[in-house]
């Protein structure tokens, strides 16, 4: 009896441990902290917050602007912090290297230069959410929804950012084309 015990607790210690959330990684104390929130109000899939960013979003709100048209690097960097804002079971943008390898299929370039563009839409944080008690924050930072709230939490927000795969010409000579597949 003894054993069956002890194997009991073994197993449902196990079990326990097998479920905890890994907050160690940047990447689990993210999970961590949005995992509560409600998926279906995030429209987009997208939440400018889950993000990891390597560049604020906030110049590339789909004006055409001249901050919106940008090194190559930099639409990569948008690109990249868009991609890790998806809070879907499934990300539905290409992974960082894909991008990479349709962008190097382009390569080397000659004076007909494509122009890679970044457009989308994602979710952020309306700057009240938290003050009008749509969303609340626990002690450990972990982010709930509040239950009967009378408006979503969460503005839409586009996405939008375009480069030219090569920004240094010899001569003045150089046309530009826009490509279907460098649409990300």
């Amino acid at each position: 009896m003894k054993k069956f015990y002890f194997l009991l607790i073994i197993s449902l210690t196990g079990i326990r441990s097998s479920y905890a959330q890994d907050t160690t990684s940047l990447a689990g104390k993210m999970q961590f902290i949005f995992a509560q929130l409600n998926r279906n109000d995030i429209s987009t899939g997208f939440l400018e917050e889950r993000a990891f960013p390597l560049v604020s979003l906030t110049p590339f709100n789909g004006s055409l602007t001249d901050s919106n048209k940008v090194q190559l690097n930099t639409l990569r960097a948008t690109y990249f912090t868009h991609y890790t804002a998806c809070m879907l079971a499934t990300n539905p943008m290409m992974p960082i290297d894909s991008l990479n390898n349709r962008i190097n299929q382009y390569l080397p370039l000659t004076n007909t230069v494509p122009i890679a563009i970044h457009f989308g839409e994602m979710n952020a944080f309306k700057s009240d959410a938290v003050t009008n008690n749509l969303i609340s924050i626990s002690g450990d930072d972990v982010l709930y929804d509040v239950p009967g709230r009378l408006q979503n939490p969460y503005l839409l927000k586009p996405l939008f950012a375009a480069a030219p795969l090569k920004s240094d010409f010899a001569t003045g000579n150089f046309a530009l084309v826009f490509k279907p597949n460098l649409f990300f």
